[in-house]
């Protein structure tokens, strides 16, 4: 299940965010179900962001995490860079299709990746 949050950074304070974020980053990565995760710049707004984070389960994330004493130190570390507070929205995988991966049926007549 993947995590999607815009994070909209107080501009100016940038690069204190991404310092900030890289320690807390460590409390997300201690977390149960917590697989993997990303933070991105957007190259036309450097203060808008995007965090994707990769949990096993949705439940991983907005219960077990969101009540845990890390997502409050988590949250002191963080909230005062947000212009406004992120609202979480979870994916789940329908499809991937990988560059240099040719893409084939499988027996249900399914497309999917191939490697």
């Amino acid at each position: 299940m993947l995590q999607l949050n815009h994070l909209y950074i107080v501009p100016g304070l940038e690069a204190e965010f991404e310092r900030t974020f890289a320690i807390a980053a460590e409390l997300l990565m201690l977390a149960e179900g917590y697989e993997a995760h990303s933070l991105r710049r957007c190259v036309e707004s450097p203060a808008h962001y995007l965090l994707l984070v990769q949990w096993r389960r949705v439940e991983d994330h907005t219960v077990i995490f969101r009540v845990s004493p890390e997502h409050g130190t988590w949250k002191g570390l963080l909230d005062r860079f947000y212009v406004e507070r992120p609202q979480s929205m979870h994916f789940e995988r329908v499809s991937t299709f990988e560059a240099g991966v040719a893409p084939s049926a499988d027996t249900s007549g399914k497309i999917t990746s191939k490697g």
